[in-house]
C-alpha cells in the first residue's frame, strides 16, 4: 500500500540554506537505492584485481576497507556507469543544466531559472519537486501542479514526516504579498480593469469636457469606445502578466535573478502603489460626484 501526499508551494524565494537541507533529503533517499549497487561494483572490482584496486586506493587495506572509502567516490561512481536514482534539472531563457548528483553549487547555475525539476527514487518511495514561475495566461498561472511537491512511499509515517519538514521550510521561505497576488490574479486583474476604465474615462473629460456617459454615442463613437476597452483588456492582461512575472516571479533562488530585474523592484513598487493609491481616489471622486449630483438633483 502507497502513501502520497502532494505540497502546494506558495510564492516564495529559496535561500541556500533551505536548498541545501531539500538537496540533503532527496539525496539521502536516492543513497538508500544507489549504496548497495555502489558496494556490489566495488566489491567486484576488488575481486577481481586486488592489486589495481588498492593502487586507485592506497589507503586501503583489504576488500572491506576499500569498499566502505570509496562508496562516497563520486570518480568511481562515474566510471561505473549506473543510472542516478536522483536528478536536478534547471532551465533558463538562455540555458539549461542537469545534475545527478547534489555537489553542484549555486555558481553553477544558469541565471533567471524559471523551472526547476527534481527527482529522488529510494526504496519503494520517492520525492518529486516542480517548480514554475513563466505563465502563459491566467488558467497557465493558476495550474495547481505547475509548482508542488510529491511525496510518495509505503510507509505513512515516513511520508508524513517528510510532509511536514518540507512544509515548514517552505513556509519559512514564502513571500506573503506577492503569494496573496498570484492567488487573487485573476480578481486582481479585473479590479485593475475598472480603475483604468474609470481613469479613461477621466482623461476622455478632460480631452472633451462635455463627454458624458449618459449622453447617446454615434455609431463611431461607439465603436471607439468598444475598441478601447477591449485593447485595455487584451493588452492589459499579457502585459500584466508579462511584467509582474519578470520583477515578482512566483518562485527565486536567492542571488539568482540578474542585477537587471531586480534593482527596478523598489522602483516598481513605488510606482505600482502611487498608480493604484491614485487609481482608487480618481474612482472614488468620480463615483461620489455622480452620487451627489443625483443626489441634488
Amino acid at each position: 500500500m502507497k502513501t502520497e501526499r502532494t505540497l502546494r508551494v506558495p510564492s516564495l524565494t529559496i535561500s541556500v540554506e533551505t536548498a541545501d537541507k531539500i538537496i540533503a533529503e532527496l539525496h539521502k533517499i536516492a543513497e538508500e537505492k544507489m549504496l548497495p549497487q555502489v558496494e556490489q561494483r566495488l566489491r567486484t572490482a576488488y575481486k577481481a584485481n586486488p592489486a589495481e584496486a588498492l593502487r586507485v586506493d592506497p589507503g586501503a587495506n583489504d576488500e572491506n576497507s576499500f569498499v566502505a572509502r570509496n562508496l562516497d567516490n563520486q570518480t568511481l561512481r562515474g566510471a561505473m556507469n549506473l543510472d542516478s536514482a536522483e536528478k536536478y534539472a534547471f532551465l533558463s531563457p538562455n540555458s539549461n543544466v542537469q545534475f545527478d548528483n547534489p555537489t553542484f553549487q549555486m555558481e553553477d547555475l544558469p541565471k533567471d531559472v524559471f523551472l526547476v525539476i527534481c527527482r529522488a527514487d529510494g526504496i519503494n518511495r520517492f520525492i518529486e519537486i516542480k517548480l514554475r514561475s513563466q505563465f502563459k495566461d491566467f488558467n497557465d498561472l493558476n495550474d495547481k501542479q505547475a509548482n508542488q511537491i510529491l511525496i510518495q512511499g509505503s510507509n505513512a509515517e515516513w511520508v508524513n514526516a517528510t510532509y511536514q519538514n518540507f512544509q515548514h521550510w517552505i513556509d519559512a521561505e514564502k513571500r506573503r504579498t506577492r503569494n496573496f497576488v498570484y492567488q487573487n490574479s485573476r480578481p486582481l486583474f479585473w479590479l485593475s480593469m475598472v480603475l483604468v476604465c474609470f481613469g479613461e474615462y477621466a482623461a476622455a473629460k478632460l480631452v472633451n469636457p462635455a463627454f458624458n456617459l449618459q449622453a447617446p454615442l454615434s455609431g463611431t463613437g461607439a465603436l471607439l469606445m468598444f475598441g478601447v476597452l477591449l485593447a485595455t483588456l487584451i493588452v492589459g492582461a499579457d502585459l500584466c502578466i508579462r511584467l509582474y512575472i519578470y520583477w515578482f516571479p512566483y518562485f527565486e533562488i536567492d542571488t539568482n535573478l540578474s542585477r537587471a530585474r531586480t534593482e527596478a523592484r523598489t522602483l516598481v513598487k513605488t510606482f505600482l502603489i502611487a498608480l493604484y493609491t491614485f487609481a482608487v481616489l480618481n474612482a472614488a471622486k468620480l463615483m461620489l460626484a455622480s452620487a451627489l449630483k443625483r443626489w441634488f438633483n
